[in-house]
């Protein structure tokens, strides 16, 4: 536990330290330090996806082509895993929900990897599909999210639950990646179409293997032309599998979409395994748009509002918004039942001609979580989401991708 928090410690003063850097020398200090502590220089060959945004959304098909994972490389082919691997498994949630401009969080944990291994790719596969796509995991990044969610935790942004959540998330090895939904911009016309809010479109199964590197050797080469023992079962996780829904909501120059990780699909709001996240919005005029008032004179419109878990929770803007201050909560909704599921959150958001994502963690029920405050008008602009916490004086670097980082090591070792 001690070598833990040594680490987190370093990977703080290293990102103080690289904050104050240019980026010349931020490239150099920052090169130095990754090239030369387990990741080796390597050629890489590959072509990030971003999505489909011109194909609608009304099959299978379409939807695999639409959506993307950050940092992601769309393969022809299926996942290359041996039938029978044996590096230990996953835990996903069951299902995850889509829509127009959204984004979800997934977060992963393995148990039973071979002692000494990290996850260094997940690879996701739609059902049916002779294709995959390749997403490179950065090894530091849940220690570093636990870091930075302890400091909150002090300085009182989040609980202490959450902290908690984090650095057990994180000593299990999980990672995150990220799903993007169809990218419909600022158009009233969504990629994703159906009839009704909230209607279901399209529905497929996910699957989800891992392959793994010793925690001091190199990363692989993420063209799959030479990674080291490929065919070997104990490099290979043992699949998962989780729903994909595809759900119709409203899109315009304003819209805000929230999904979460847990709950159930089908069955009644009061079944102890159900979990209900609200969205609200609060105008600049104080009125609040959720869903007991899911309109506003401003034209703000909740039509899709989900009690059984994963969303999603869309309000959006058929007319132009007011000028003004606006505020997004995330609110975890007493429906009655003694039980209490925690849950992580993402909330999307489309306005000032740009999208974010912000994401949380959620405990106790009737409490309000302040996604972002923004001010629509002259020089709108979303917030960051690395700067949501001024409190907070230590900050992550603009440290490249793993793409970028996998590239400028290789430009380095040839000079």
């Amino acid at each position: 536990m001690m070598g833990k928090v040594v680490r987190q410690y370093c990977l703080i003063l290293l990102s103080v330290f690289l904050v104050s850097c240019n980026e010349e020398s931020l490239q150099s200090e920052y090169t130095g330090d990754v090239c030369g502590d387990g990741i080796a220089p390597f050629e890489i060959n590959f072509t990030t996806y971003d999505g489909n945004s011109a194909t609608p959304v009304t099959n299978v098909g379409t939807l695999s082509s639409a959506i993307s994972f950050e940092n992601s490389r769309l393969i022809s082919a299926n996942i290359p895993a041996p039938s029978s691997p044996t590096g230990g498994t996953l835990a996903a949630p069951a299902s995850v929900t889509i829509t127009d401009n959204s984004s979800s969080f997934i977060l992963i944990t393995p148990s039973g990897l071979p002692t000494g291994y990290h996850i260094s790719a997940v690879l996701v596969q739609f059902a049916g599909t002779n294709e995959h796509f390749l997403i490179p995991i950065d090894p530091n990044a849940a220690d570093i999210a636990a870091a930075v969610a302890a400091i909150k935790a002090q300085q009182g942004l989040i609980s202490a639950d959450e902290a908690t959540v984090a650095q057990t998330f994180a000593d299990a090895g999980g990672v995150t990646i990220n799903l993007t939904g169809p990218s419909s911009g600022n158009s009233a016309t969504p990629l994703i179409q159906g009839t009704t809010p909230g209607e279901v479109v399209v529905s497929s199964s996910l699957s989800l293997t891992a392959f793994l590197v010793q925690d001091d050797t190199a990363e692989p080469d993420y063209s799959l032309d030479t990674w080291d023992e490929i065919g070997e079962a104990s490099r290979w996780t043992t699949a998962t599998t989780m729903t994909t829904s595809a759900v119709f909501v409203g899109t315009g120059t304003f819209q805000t979409s929230l999904t979460w990780s847990t709950g159930i699909t089908t069955g009644s709001s009061t079944d102890p395994s159900a979990v209900d996240l609200d969205l609200h919005i609060t105008e600049p005029d104080d009125t609040e748009i959720y869903f007991a008032e899911p309109t506003s004179d401003s034209t703000g419109t909740l039509d899709a509002d989900n009690l059984l878990g994963f969303g999603p929770e869309n309000i959006v803007y058929t007319d132009e918004p007011v000028d003004g201050s606006y505020l997004i909560e995330v609110v975890y909704y007493d429906n009655g039942v003694s039980s209490l599921i925690p849950t992580n959150w993402t909330v999307s958001v489309t306005a000032c001609n740009s999208s974010q994502s912000y994401t949380g963690y959620i405990t106790t029920k009737s409490n309000a979580r302040t996604v972002i405050r923004f001010t629509i008008g002259t020089d709108c602009t979303l917030p960051d989401p690395r700067d949501l916490d001024p409190e907070i004086t230590i900050e992550l670097p603009p440290t490249p991708n793993i793409w970028e980082q996998s590239t400028l090591c290789a430009d380095t070792a040839t000079e």
